[in-house]
Order: structure tokens, then sequence, then C-alpha cells
């Protein structure tokens, strides 16, 4: 506006620069802020773009950058006044469409057809979950939807991201003029490494922004890398004093795993209860420190190069106890082995029934501590016990210099695991064990307790039987 001499200005602003030629008072172009000159008039709550027109001496309106002028998305802040009562009806008329905080206000033009009003775009996504890979459809159809059909075309540019590529490769949905709908197919990028799960953002955005709204109600894409790690399978948990020690199955292509546990309502942390193993082979930990009589949840997830992370496995519950430790937690009335020092106390109770007497009771219960003794059950057996069954890896080099000798805890001259003498079926177990020594129990030749061996060979469910006994 030039010049004005009478009436009132309110509720306005510019957001392009003014120019102009003729028209002067006293010499001077009328072309500063909202309002050239002012010469008798009222402006109130007039705005002009000082990011667009720069600091002007001249004129009326009052300069606010494009953010200022973007960022209010309702009658608040400088926009406080601007609904107006604009037809003498009782009740303000709620003129005006703020969009986003990244647009400027436009009239709401109610009464005019909707395609004169501020448009509205739906970004869709068909699927909304692609792969990298194979897992799946590894490309996604893209379409922007204008909610009325529009005298020029409409331009919506997808988000750059690394996790995928668009064809057109500019990214950009149009949307031709007297059409209400445009598309472009996106596809994943196939990483050669593992990487973390994308969900992309679809919002986009318009170049006319004051006139095209992109809808804030746009879907996330998911795009997900397929060749990560498994989720975890077969997690146990077996509840000791003040502590539980955890066992899983591995996962194909992981270098190490994470177990970590809670209890009531707390959150799992990325710094505490948990044990980061950076192993392949290493599937067990023990987690001490709990409290006796709470409840914990455990969780183990696998990790690649120490980054890259699986699904987490199901969620197993276990309650740390201080008496009554229940050492068959499966209940098949065998005795879980965990440990090198529960595998040999084995050789006190050969009948497999943990109902030890005489001057090996008190070696053979110190691996077994804390549990219940009654009549003829023990080590929490539903029935009388009928043997035990290795439940970890148990590895015979304790100290972990690559060999099994006179250094190692449960050393026995190298005679390796073997058949305890004495046994009522005593050759045929001996005859098992050559067996096994012949070609390995996992497949490779040796024993564990042999020391070339040893750091490779891990045995796994190995069950004695009643009557059958092994010493380490």
């Amino acid at each position: 506006m030039g010049v004005l001499s009478a009436g009132t200005v309110e509720a306005v602003y510019a957001a392009g620069e003014v120019s102009g030629s003729g028209g002067s008072s006293g010499g001077t172009r009328q072309t500063g802020g909202v309002i050239g000159n002012d010469s008798g008039g009222t402006v109130t709550n007039v705005y002009y773009d000082s990011s667009v027109m720069g600091s002007i001496s001249t004129g009326r309106g009052t300069a606010k950058t494009t953010s200022e002028l973007q960022s209010p998305t309702g009658y608040s802040g400088i926009y406080a006044n601007w609904n107006l009562n604009l037809d003498g009806v009782p009740g303000n008329d709620d003129p005006w469409d703020f969009g986003t905080s990244s647009q400027y206000p436009v009239v709401d033009y109610k009464s005019l057809p909707t395609s004169d009003q501020r448009s509205t775009v739906t970004i869709t996504a068909n699927p909304v979950v692609i792969y990298e890979n194979v897992g799946g459809p590894t490309t996604s159809t893209i379409t922007a939807t204008l909610n009325a059909v529009r005298t020029s075309s409409v331009t919506v540019t997808l988000p750059t991201n690394t996790a995928y590529t668009t064809t057109p490769s500019n990214r950009q949905i149009v949307i031709p003029h007297g059409l209400t709908s445009g598309t472009l197919t996106l596809t994943a990028v196939n990483n050669t490494t593992d990487a973390s799960d994308a969900n992309i953002d679809l919002s986009g955005s318009t170049a006319d922004d004051r006139s095209v709204s992109v809808s804030a109600a746009n879907p996330t894409l998911g795009i997900r890398d397929d060749d990560e790690l498994a989720q975890v399978a077969g997690v146990a948990v077996y509840p000791r004093n003040a502590s539980a020690f955890v066992t899983w199955q591995p996962v194909a292509g992981a270098t190490g795993y994470v177990v970590q546990w809670k209890s009531g309502s707390d959150s799992y942390s990325t710094t505490t209860r948990r044990t980061v193993i950076s192993s392949a082979t290493t599937r067990q930990t023990n987690a001490t420190g709990l409290t006796n009589s709470t409840a914990y949840t455990f969780r183990v997830y696998a990790t690649k190069s120490g980054v890259d992370n699986g699904a987490t496995s199901t969620e197993v519950t276990a309650t740390p106890v201080s008496t009554g430790i229940d050492y068959d937690a499966d209940g098949d009335d065998l005795i879980d082995v965990l440990t090198l020092a529960q595998l040999n106390a084995i050789r006190y109770d050969l009948n497999g029934d943990g109902l030890v007497t005489g001057s090996n009771q008190s070696s053979f219960r110190a691996a077994f501590p804390n549990t219940t003794y009654t009549g003829t059950t023990a080590l929490g057996c539903a029935a009388t016990c009928d043997g035990y069954e290795l439940l970890a890896d148990l590895d015979f080099d304790t100290n972990g210099n690559g060999y099994a000798d006179s250094s190692d805890s449960y050393w026995n001259s190298g005679r390796g695991f073997h058949a305890h003498r004495g046994q009522p079926d005593q050759r045929r177990v001996q005859r098992h064990v050559r067996r096994q020594q012949r070609r390995g129990r996992d497949g490779r030749r040796g024993v564990p307790g042999d020391s070339t061996t040893c750091s490779s060979t891990r045995w796994r469910r190995a069950r004695s039987r009643r009557g059958r006994g092994f010493s380490a």
C-alpha cells in the first residue's frame, strides 16, 4: 500500500519486497514496509518480513523475520489479536489459516471453492515396509495426493536419506495441474555390511508453502536390513543365591552378545544391569549382585563387531533365592550342571540321586549349595533325582593359556574327562568314552582335558544316568 490517508489497516503482513514507480509524495516513492506513507490512518498489528525486505526506515508496519512470521500456528504470539469479527455478527470469524511452523498464514477463504483455499497434500507408501535385499519387496510406490484439483502443478520433495534412492532421482513427485496425484518409486539401498533398520519420515515439502500444506499425518516408511542378526532363542535362566545363571543358543554371524536384566518397573539399561560378551562362542553368563526374593526379567541380543544389534530375545523371568535352590529347573529329574565344580562333584554321587552321605557329603554339597534335602528327594527334583545333565559350555582350560595342564583347576594328570572307576557298568561307559575320544564329542578328535584340544572343544548336554559317573 502506497499512502494511507484515512481509515484503519489491521491484521495484515507483507512477505515480498515492494517496488514501484511514480505515485510519489514530496518526490519520494511510497514503497516502505506494508504502507509506504501513513498520513492519517490507523495501523494495528501489521508486519513485514525484514528477512526479505531488509531494514526499512520509512513506511509503516513492524519488522519481523521470516521465522517470526511463520512459527506461530494459531492465534498466539504476534497473531494473538488477528481473530477478527469481519461480518458484524457477534463472534470472531477465524479468518486465517496458519498452516505449519514453516509456512506463512493465508486467508482462509471458507466461502470460496476448495481449489482457491490452501490445499493439503497427503503422502502414502505402498508397501510401508521394504527390505534391503531378499527379505521382502525392495521398492515402494510413494504417492502424493491433493485434496482438490488446482489450476497449477504442485511439486513435493521427499527428504534426503542415504537409506534409499528414488526414480526420478531428484526425489520429487510432480502433481500436474488438473490432476490430484503423482507418484515416484523408492528403492532401498542394499548395504554390504549389517546396518540398523531405517524409519523414514515421509513428510516431504513443497516450494509453494503458502497455498499448499503437506499433511502431518503422513506415514513412516520402514526399511529393514534383512542381513541383520537373528533373534536370540533358547534363553534359559537358573536362579541361584543373589545371582542367576543365563544360557542361550548361538546366532549365526554374531561376534558377541549382550545380556540385560531388570526388576519391577525399571527399564533396561545400556550401562548397568547388563553383561557384554565379546565372543561368538561364549553363550552363558552369571548375573550377580541380585536381590534374593526379587523377580528379575532377562533378555539377550546378539551383536556384530560390537555395533549392530539383532532382535532381543523373548524375556525370561527368574527369582534368586538364598535357600531352596532348584537344581532341576526343567523338572526332568536330572540335576542341572552349570559349572566345573558341579561337574567334578558327580564323582561323589555315582547313583545320580543327590543323596550323598558320609565323608563326601560336604564336598558334594559345596558344589550345590543352598538347596533342600528331604527324605529321598534332593536338589529340587520332584521325585528321586536320576542323573545329571550339562546345560552350559565348560572349558577345562581354566587359566586361559590355551592348554589343559597342571596349572588348571580340576587337572587330573592329562587323563581327560573319563568314566570314574568302580561304577557298576564301568566297561560300557569306558567303551563309550573310547568312542568319544576317537571322534570327539562335537565331531572333532580329542576330548576336554586333552591338552591339544581343550581350548576349542566344549561339551553340551552330556548326561550321566543312574550308575554312570564321570570325573574331570
